[in-house]
Formats: structure tokens, sequence, C-alpha cells
């Protein structure tokens, strides 16, 4: 196995971890609130959270800055 090879698999690897990590907490929230449609709400609150701008929390975000700082605009 080349080098890029085992950094492909190290990366799907750690991919999997966070997926099966944000399950078990999905699957904890429901043990503890007992009710599916509060877990949802929660997740659909937190995705919404963040798609909307962080100081005024009104507005949703429309500007994305990329790695190399070039401005990607949603219009």
């Amino acid at each position: 196995m080349g080098s890029e090879a085992v950094a492909w698999y190290i990366h799907r690897v750690k991919e999997e971890n966070h997926r099966l990590k944000t399950r078990l907490e999905r699957h904890k929230k429901f043990g503890v609130s007992g009710s599916a449609d509060e877990v949802l709400k929660e997740e659909l609150r937190s995705s919404k959270a963040k798609l909307t701008c962080p100081c005024c929390n009104t507005n949703k975000k429309d500007c994305v800055l990329t790695k190399c700082f070039h401005r990607s605009e949603e219009r």
C-alpha cells in the first residue's frame, strides 16, 4: 500500500468514526428525551443556527470565504 492509499484509508476511517459518534449521540438524546420529535426539532434548530449570521442571529449567511480566501456569494 502506498502512502497516498494509507492517507486515504485513514481519512475514510476518521469520517466513519465521526459519523458513528454523531449517530451514537443522536441515540443517547432519544433515550434521554423519550421523544423523537424533540430530538429532530433540536437538530433542526442547530442546523438553522449554522445558517444564520452569528452577529445578529437574524439574517441568513449568503457569503462564504473559501480556503484560498476568495468570496463566494449566493445571489
